[in-house]
C-alpha cells in the first residue's frame, strides 16, 4: 500500500536552541486514519508544523533524512505549495474568520484549488461539507464567531476539505469540547476517512477517543516516539493505559 506521508528521522529546534523533535519517524497510509498521542508539550503539534511548513513562522527549523508525501521528499516546501499539492492542516484553536459567515469561511479556503478544479465543483464540494456537518448547512449565513466551539470545530475541519486534501492533518480536534461534541466530531472524521478513502493524521490528548476511531497509532513523549501499534493493540498496553487512560485522558475533554 503507498504512504501518503513517511517521516524519517525528524529533529526540530526553535530559535536555534530547543530541541523539540528528535529522530521522530513515522507513516502514514494513502487511506490511514492515524493518531499521533501524547501529553501536552510532548511534541505533537510541532510535528504537524514541521509536516506541514508552519514552522519557519515559529522560529522553527526542521532537518530530517527523509520527509515524504506521497513518495515526493516535501522538505523545505513552503505551506502554500504544499496546500495546493493537497496536505491541508486543521491547527489548533479553531481559527475561524469571526467576523465572516459560514459560507464565506469556505469560500476563503478555495485558494487551494487554484489550478486542480473548476468553480461549479466547488459548490458540489460545499454541498458535500454540508453533508457531513448539517449543522454548518443549517448556519450557512451566520457569522461564524458566533457559532458554538463544536460548530467552530466543524467549519475549519469543512474549510479543510474544500481545498481537496489528499492528507488531513489535524490538531486536537477535541480540545475544549464537551465529550459528546467531542465523539461526534471524531464519529465525522471517521466517515470522511472511510468514504472518501482520506489518509489523516491526528493529534490527540484525549487517548481514549482517538483509540477508538484510528486504526494505528504512536505515542510521543519528550519529542521521541516511544510507543507505537495498531490501535487495538496500544489500547490493551500497560504503558499507554497507566499514562493516559487512568486520569484526565479518559474523561472525554483534553485540557
Amino acid at each position: 500500500m503507498a504512504l501518503a506521508l513517511e517521516i524519517r528521522g525528524l529533529d526540530v529546534v526553535y530559535g536555534g536552541a530547543i530541541q523539540a523533535l528528535r529522530g521522530l519517524s513515522l507513516a502514514v497510509n494513502e487511506d490511514g486514519f492515524v493518531a499521533l498521542l501524547g501529553a501536552n508539550g510532548a511534541g505533537k503539534s510541532t510535528a504537524l508544523k514541521a509536516v506541514s511548513g508552519l514552522l519557519p513562522f515559529e522560529n522553527g527549523r526542521a532537518v530530517a533524512r527523509s520527509m515524504a508525501f506521497f513518495g515526493e521528499e516535501i522538505g523545505g516546501v513552503p505551506a502554500h505549495r504544499l496546500a495546493r499539492r493537497g496536505m491541508l492542516h486543521v491547527r489548533e484553536g479553531r481559527h475561524v474568520f469571526p467576523a465572516m459567515t459560514v459560507e464565506e469561511n469556505l469560500q476563503a479556503a478555495t485558494f487551494a484549488l487554484t489550478g486542480r478544479t473548476a468553480g461549479s465543483r466547488r459548490r458540489r464540494n460545499f454541498d458535500e461539507i454540508y453533508t457531513y456537518f448539517p449543522q454548518l448547512a443549517e448556519r450557512r449565513d451566520r457569522y461564524a464567531g458566533l457559532l458554538s466551539g463544536g460548530e467552530q470545530q466543524m467549519l475549519v475541519i469543512g474549510r479543510a476539505l474544500v481545498g481537496e486534501p489528499r492528507l488531513l492533518l489535524v490538531d486536537e480536534a477535541s480540545l475544549g469540547l464537551a465529550p459528546m461534541v467531542a465523539r461526534k466530531i471524531f464519529d465525522i472524521l471517521a466517515r470522511i476517512n472511510r468514504e472518501k478513502r482520506l489518509a489523516i493524521l491526528a493529534v490527540e490528548q484525549n487517548v481514549t477517543l482517538a483509540l477508538k476511531h484510528a486504526s494505528y497509532a504512536y505515542v510521543i513523549e519528550n519529542g521521541c516516539i516511544v510507543l507505537e501499534g495498531t490501535a487495538t493493540d496500544l489500547a490493551d498496553r500497560d504503558l499507554v493505559s497507566s499514562r493516559y487512560l487512568g486520569g484526565a485522558a479518559s474523561g472525554g475533554v483534553a485540557h
